[in-house]
């Protein structure tokens, strides 16, 4: 899932961005995992009656995304089809730890592509 909204000045600063949200079972679990990951959060878990629990947070690199605990909206709802949404990047000012964060925090993990200048 994906959002964008107005922009709020009361969110310290933050500007507009398009945001992805992650899947949770548990969004007060991912929460406490993102604080004790090095992580932030820049909007505290809330429920948005009847699409399910969102919070908008910052990985260890500085990247923000957003975290969903489904009700009656599920997302995307397709995965590896024609048209269906399949990469997403998150442009993290420290990319070491924000893969061992996301592989903590999600339980996934990354793969660098070999033509990446990363890859060595």
């Amino acid at each position: 899932m994906a959002g964008i909204s107005p922009h709020n000045p009361d969110f310290g600063g933050v500007p507009n961005f398009w945001l992805l949200y992650l899947k949770s079972d548990g969004i007060t679990a991912t929460e406490a995992s993102v604080q004790g990951r090095g992580g932030k959060v820049l909007v505290p878990p809330r429920h948005l009656a009847p699409y399910g629990h969102m919070g908008t947070f910052l990985d260890a690199g500085g990247a923000a995304f957003g975290v969903l605990q489904p009700q009656e909206h599920q997302g995307f709802g397709v995965d590896w089809a024609h048209g269906a949404p399949a990469w997403h990047e998150p442009y993290s000012k420290d990319y070491p730890a924000a893969a061992a964060f996301y592989a903590k925090v999600f339980g996934r993990d990354t793969q660098v592509r070999s033509d990446s200048p990363d890859s060595g």
